[in-house]
C-alpha cells in the first residue's frame, strides 16, 4: 500500500465481544493499517474500514446496531463497513436490506457494507492480509476488493467459531489497556430468554495449554491480571494430558504454571459454583471481584427462565464467596419483567438483592427474542411496569455500590492502570473492581497501562467517571 489506510471498529455488547474486536484491530495493524480509536479520524477524515461488531442479548442492543451501521453508511461516505456479531449471525438478511438504503453504495456504484455472519467471524482475521497483498493505490479501490474476498470465502464454512474458540488472543491494547483471555464459546443450556445460544452455538472451550501458553505470553509481557472470558465459562471442559479440566482445574493449572499474575473472572452461574471452584478461589491471586448471573431472586421466575437453582442457590454462593474472600464486590445480573412476573415475583427479586447487598446490579427489561421459547409467554409485563422496576433495581444498586465504597475507605488495595490524561492522573481498576481515579507521587511517573500497582483509596468521586480517588504508593513486580 502506497498510504497506510485505516481501520476503525465499534463495539456492542459483551466483553467477548469486545476481545474479538482487539484481536481484529490487531490483525488490521499486522497488516499496515492505522488503527483509528473511532470512525471519524482525524480531520474529519472517516476510516477507510469500518466494522461493527453486533449484539443480539436485547431489541435495543440490535436497534442500536441498525441506527450505528445507518450513521456510518451516512457520516462516512468513503468508508466500507463491515457488520458481524451475534446479530449478524441471526438476522443477516434484516441488516443486508440496510444495503439497500441511500448512501449504501461508493461513489463508483459499488456496495460498501458487508455482512459477517458472527459464526464465521473468524474468516475476519485474513481479511487484512488480503488487502495488503493487493496493494491499493487508494480506497476507492476497497469495496471490489472486499467484495473479492467474500466470493473467495462464500460457502467455505471450515472456519467458525461455534466449532473452534481458538479466537487470536489480542496482542496489542488498542481500545482498552486490561488484558482478556478467550477460554469458552457458545453454551448448551437452554434458557427459555436467550438468542446468545442460537446465535453462538454448543459450548467449545479452548485447550488448557493453549491458555496456559497465552497468560504467560501476557505476564512476560507485564500485565497484572488478566480477565478470562467466554459466554459461559462455567461450562469450561478441556483435555489436559489424561484428564479432563473444568473451571476449578484450569485455574489450577494457571496458577501453578505461572509466577504471580492475577487472574478475573467475567461472570458465573450460579448452579456451576462447585466446591472445588469455590476452593480454588481462595486463592489471592484470583481477583476479589465476582459478576453472578442471578436473572431473577423468584423462584417461579426462574423456572419459567429455564434457569436450574432457586434464589437459595444464589443466597449460598454470595455467602460462601464472603467465606472466601475479604468484603468482595459482588454483582448480578437481573432481567425484569419476564413473562408472567407479577408484583410479588418483583418483590422477591428486590429482596433478595437487598439481602444480599450486591456491590452492583446490572438491571435491565426483558426483550421478546424471537426464535425462544419466552417469545410466546404469556402475560406479558407492560415496558412501563418494566421500566419501573429496572430503576427501583438501579437505585438500589447505586446504595449498594456507595455503601461499597466507603467500606473500603482509607485501605490498600492492588490495581490495574487503564488509561490517563498525563503522566500522574489515570484511571484504573482496583482488584475488587472499583473505578479508580488515581495520582501518582510528584516525580513518579504512573504505571504503564495494564501493569499492576498499590495504591490507597482515600475518598468517594461522585463525577461518573470514577468511584474513589486512589494514591499510588508503589509499583508492583
Amino acid at each position: 500500500m502506497t498510504l497506510p489506510l485505516s481501520f476503525s471498529i465499534y463495539t456492542l455488547g459483551c466483553k467477548l465481544n469486545q476481545l474479538e474486536s482487539e484481536a481484529l484491530a490487531g490483525a488490521f495493524a499486522a497488516a499496515g493499517f492505522r488503527v483509528l480509536s473511532r470512525p471519524e479520524g482525524a480531520h474529519g477524515q472517516d476510516a477507510d474500514i469500518t466494522a461493527v461488531n453486533t449484539c443480539t442479548v436485547t431489541g435495543k442492543a440490535e436497534q442500536k446496531a441498525r441506527r450505528v451501521i445507518r450513521k456510518l453508511l451516512r457520516d462516512c461516505p468513503s468508508s466500507c463497513v463491515l457488520v458481524t456479531g451475534c446479530y449478524a449471525e441471526l438476522d443477516r438478511k434484516e441488516l443486508e436490506r440496510l444495503a439497500l438504503e441511500s448512501g449504501a453504495l461508493s461513489k463508483t456504484g459499488e456496495r460498501r457494507l458487508f455482512i459477517i455472519p458472527g459464526s464465521r467471524k473468524k474468516i475476519l482475521q485474513t481479511l487484512p492480509a488480503f488487502l495488503a497483498s493487493a496493494r491499493p493505490e487508494n480506497r476507492q479501490e476497497l469495496p471490489s476488493l472486499i467484495q473479492s474476498w467474500m466470493d473467495t470465502h462464500e460457502g467455505n464454512r471450515e472456519m467458525r467459531d461455534g466449532d473452534d474458540p481458538d479466537w487470536p488472543n489480542p496482542q496489542g491494547s488498542f481500545f482498552r489497556s486490561r488484558a482478556f483471555i478467550k477460554i469458552q464459546d457458545g453454551c448448551d443450556k437452554h434458557c427459555s430468554f436467550c438468542r446468545v445460544r442460537l446465535a453462538r452455538g454448543r459450548s467449545v472451550s479452548l485447550e488448557a495449554e493453549e491458555a496456559l501458553a497465552r497468560l504467560r505470553d501476557l505476564e512476560a509481557r507485564g500485565f497484572g491480571e488478566a480477565v478470562l472470558t467466554g459466554v459461559n465459562i462455567g461450562l469450561y471442559r478441556a483435555a489436559a494430558g489424561k484428564t479432563e479440566l473444568n473451571m476449578a482445574g484450569l485455574l489450577k493449572l494457571l496458577l501453578e504454571g505461572t509466577a504471580g499474575i492475577a487472574l478475573r473472572l467475567s461472570s458465573l452461574e450460579p448452579d456451576e459454583m462447585t466446591e472445588d471452584l469455590f476452593e480454588i478461589l481462595r486463592s489471592a491471586r484470583i481477583r476479589s471481584h465476582f459478576h453472578i448471573s442471578v436473572q431473577s431472586g423468584s423462584a417461579a421466575v426462574l423456572r419459567r427462565m429455564g434457569r436450574n437453582y432457586g434464589p437459595e442457590t444464589v443466597e449460598a454462593a454470595a455467602a460462601r464467596l464472603r467465606e472466601l474472600k475479604d468484603d468482595p464486590f459482588l454483582a448480578c445480573d437481573i432481567i425484569t419483567g419476564f413473562p408472567g412476573e407479577g408484583e410479588r415475583d418483583f418483590e422477591e427479586t428486590f429482596d433478595l438483592c437487598r439481602r444480599i447487598g450486591f456491590a452492583w446490579i446490572h438491571a435491565f427489561p426483558y426483550s421478546p427474542r424471537p426464535g425462544t421459547a419466552a417469545a410466546s409467554m404469556k402475560p406479558l409485563v407492560s415496558e412501563r411496569e418494566a421500566g419501573k422496576r429496572v430503576a427501583s433495581l438501579m437505585e438500589l444498586a447505586r446504595q449498594g455500590r456507595a455503601a461499597y465504597v466507603q467500606r473500603w475507605l482509607g485501605r490498600s488495595v492492588e490495581a490495574v492502570c487503564e488509561s490517563g490524561e498525563d503522566s500522574c492522573l489515570f484511571h484504573a481498576v482496583s482488584e475488587n473492581y472499583l473505578r479508580l481515579l488515581c495520582r501518582s507521587a510528584p516525580g513518579e511517573e504512573r504505571p504503564l497501562p495494564g501493569r499492576a500497582f498499590t495504591c490507597r483509596i482515600n475518598t468517594p468521586e461522585n463525577s461518573g467517571e470514577a468511584d474513589a480517588v486512589g494514591e499510588i504508593s508503589r509499583t508492583c513486580p
